[in-house]
């Protein structure tokens, strides 16, 4: 694992879709999040960042109809009942701190839950957590946790 650091995080919305974490492909639902971002007047993108969020620690995720919400955060609204008829959803993020940890790792489910593993083992965090990633996936990625 790579470095880490304590980050203060803003007020933030995100449009996510809902996906098995079995079944998960996260390059194209932020494809097709980006796409409906970019057709719709009342959103832009707040970050260059995509992620990935865990309601649960990853223990209580491995079975098969387990989900997690692939996501882009966003400045503007839509109307849920709008949203739903793409399969998206948005959730508003109170301002909080987060841990960010640098992973080196490949974005297979098995070692992103191996490294969450080890993390939580140094550390008392909160149940939910996410990947982010910064760039395209050859670049930046981080494990981030939500302090207790």
């Amino acid at each position: 694992m790579g470095n880490s650091i304590e980050v203060s995080l803003g007020n933030s919305r995100t449009i996510f879709r809902k996906s098995s974490i079995v079944e998960l492909d996260s390059v194209g639902a932020w494809k097709f999040i980006d796409n409906f971002i970019d057709k719709n007047p009342k959103l832009s993108k707040g970050s260059s960042s995509s992620f990935i969020y865990f309601l649960d620690y990853s223990e209580n995720l491995e079975g098969r109809d387990s989900t997690c919400l692939v996501a882009k955060e966003v400045i503007g609204f839509c109307d849920a009942e709008f949203l739903a008829d793409f399969e998206l959803s948005s959730m508003d993020l109170n301002s909080s701190k987060i841990v960010s940890h640098e992973y080196s790792g490949d974005m297979k489910m098995d070692s992103i839950f191996a490294a969450e593993k080890a993390l939580r083992k140094a550390e008392n965090y909160l149940p939910m957590w996410r990947v982010r990633v910064s760039g395209s996936l050859e670049q930046l990625i981080h494990l981030e946790f939500w302090k207790s």
